[in-house]
C-alpha cells in the first residue's frame, strides 16, 4: 500500500524536516569545513546545509541567489574543504569553491549546443584532481573538462542513456561508463572509456534498463559491479556482463533515476543494500536486501518537488553498525528519515 512499508524489518525515524521548498538532490557523509570533522551535507535547490551527525544543523553555504537540479560536494583530499558541482535543467553545469564562490561554468549557450543533460566528476589520470564528464543525451556525446574548465577530449554518442565514473581496474583511475538508450532490440550496450576517451571495452547486456548505478555488492572487497532496475526485479551484473544476483523488487520498472548504497545494519553481518528508486514523476520506492538478497523491506512515496533518489549510510557506532539514512519530501519540503534495525 502507498506509504505503508512492507515489514517491520526496519523502524523509520524523521530526522530533519526542512521549511525551504524545493528537493533535496544528494546526501553525502565528508569533512568538507576545518575543524569540522565528518558532516552530512544535505543537498538542496539553492543551497547545501552541513548537519551534524547527532542532526544538528551547522551551517548553510549558498550559490549566489541560483537554483539547480543538482549540487555534488567533490572531496579534495585532506583539505577539509570541498568543491561543489551543481547543475542547472538541460542548460549548464558550474563549479564552486569552499566558499560558494563559482569557479566557472559551461552552459548550452555557450558552446551553442543541445541541451547539457548531467555530469559526473572523477580522478581519470590520477593525480588526486578532479576531472569532470559533462553528457548529452544525443549527437555531442561526452566532453571531459579538467578543474580549470578546459575541455580534454570529447566522444560522440548518438544517444547515452546514463553515465556514472568509477575506478574499474582498481589502479585508482576513474573511468567512464554508460549506457546506451537505443535499445529497441531489447539488449542494452555498457561502455567503458579510458583516460584518453577511448573506448577500453564494452558489455552487450539483455535488458531494457539503462538506468544504472554503480555498487559494491554482494562482492566482499568492494568491486564495482552494475546495479540494473526492471519489470518487478533488480539485477546486479558484473563488469563481464554477468548476473550476479537477481533481486525481487514489487512494482519497479526499467525507467527512473535509481541510487543504491551498502550498509552494515547488523553487528557482524555482511552488508545490507538499499535501493532507492524514482518510478514515475511522483512515485519513488525504497527496497532494502539482506546479505543473501532477500527483500526485507519496501516503502513508496508520493513524491512532491524535485527530489533525487538521496540516500547514505549513517556514522557506524562502536559496534560498527551503520544506520540507513534517505531524502524523503513532505508538502514539497525536504526531510531526511533514519531507518534502522527493529529487532
Amino acid at each position: 500500500m502507498l506509504g505503508s512499508a512492507s515489514s517491520d524489518f526496519l523502524t523509520e525515524k524523521v530526522l530533519l524536516q526542512g521549511n525551504d521548498y524545493g528537493g533535496m538532490s544528494s546526501i553525502r557523509l565528508m569533512n568538507c569545513r576545518p575543524d569540522a570533522g565528518i558532516e552530512f551535507l544535505l543537498s538542496l535547490p539553492s543551497e547545501v546545509v552541513f548537519i551534524s551527525n547527532d542532526y544538528q544543523e551547522q551551517h548553510r553555504l549558498k550559490f549566489d541567489g541560483n537554483r539547480f537540479i543538482t549540487i555534488e560536494p567533490i572531496y579534495m583530499g585532506n583539505t577539509s574543504a570541498c568543491m561543489f558541482m551543481a547543475k542547472k535543467l538541460f542548460e549548464g553545469v558550474y563549479l564552486y569553491n569552499s566558499d560558494g564562490k563559482e569557479i566557472w561554468k559551461i552552459t548550452r549557450q555557450d558552446r551553442n549546443e543541445t541541451a547539457i543533460d548531467g555530469v559526473k566528476f572523477g580522478d581519470v589520470e590520477g593525480d588526486k584532481r578532479p576531472e569532470f564528464a559533462i553528457y548529452h543525451r544525443y549527437k555531442e556525446g561526452i566532453h571531459l573538462v579538467d578543474q580549470a574548465g578546459k575541455t580534454l577530449w570529447k566522444y560522440p554518442v548518438i544517444a547515452i542513456g546514463h553515465l556514472e565514473m568509477v575506478d574499474v581496474s582498481g589502479d585508482g583511475k576513474a573511468e567512464i561508463i554508460f549506457s546506451k538508450s537505443n535499445n529497441a532490440g531489447g539488449v542494452t550496450e555498457f561502455v567503458i572509456l579510458d583516460a584518453t576517451g577511448a573506448p577500453a571495452y564494452q558489455i552487450l547486456i539483455p535488458t531494457t534498463s539503462y538506468e544504472f548505478s554503480i555498487v559494491g555488492w554482494p562482492t566482499k572487497d568492494g568491486r564495482p559491479n552494475l546495479l540494473l532496475t526492471e519489470e518487478n526485479k533488480i539485477r546486479i551484473v558484473d563488469l563481464k556482463g554477468e548476473t550476479v544476483f537477481q533481486l525481487s523488487a514489487p512494482g519497479c520498472r526499467p525507467f527512473g533515476k535509481v541510487e543504491s548504497v551498502t550498509v552494515n545494519l547488523r553487528k557482524d553481518d555482511p552488508s545490507y543494500l538499499a535501493v532507492k528508486k524514482r518510478l514515475h514523476p511522483d512515485l519513488s520506492v525504497l527496497f532494502v536486501y539482506n546479505p543473501d538478497g532477500k527483500l526485507m523491506y519496501q516503502k513508496s512515496e508520493v513524491v512532491r518537488g524535485v527530489l533525487a533518489p538521496a540516500l547514505t549510510a549513517g556514522p557506524p557506532n562502536e559496534a560498527g553498525i551503520e544506520k540507513l539514512i534517505v531524502g524523503a519530501s513532505r508538502e514539497f519540503k525536504a526531510q531526511i528519515l533514519e531507518y534502522s534495525l527493529t529487532r
